[in-house]
């Protein structure tokens, strides 16, 4: 058996392989439908998709902000007066059980209520 015939037969497996991890993916990302994202990007496969149907054609434009982060919070600084941070590090939030998990302007992990 030469080379170019290994090829040949590891090609179909290859594919099968990489076609079920695209179907993994997908699936996992469909079956999001609590809310929280667990990893970043939503899911392993950084689908940033979740099938919830609260925001649609009929709802975007009544979307608002509805609360902000400090870079760092008040005690921190309030502490250290001349911490120096970063207010242009900007962090995506992963939510497990409801609590939101996300770094601050210096780095460190941070968990916080979503309500307040």
């Amino acid at each position: 058996m030469n080379q170019t015939t290994r090829w040949r037969g590891a090609t179909p497996v290859f594919g099968a392989m990489m076609l079920a991890a695209g179907l993994t993916s997908t699936a996992a990302a469909q079956d999001g439908t609590t809310g929280e994202w667990r990893v970043h990007g939503g899911d392993s496969g950084y689908t940033r998709y979740a099938s919830l149907d609260q925001i649609n054609t009929d709802t975007v434009n009544d979307l608002e902000i509805v609360w902000r982060r400090p870079a760092v919070d008040r005690s921190l600084r309030d502490r250290w007066p001349d911490l120096q941070y970063s207010n242009q590090l900007r962090s995506t939030p992963v939510m497990v059980d409801g609590v939101l998990y996300g770094s601050n302007g210096l780095g460190i992990v941070e968990a916080f209520d979503p309500a307040t």
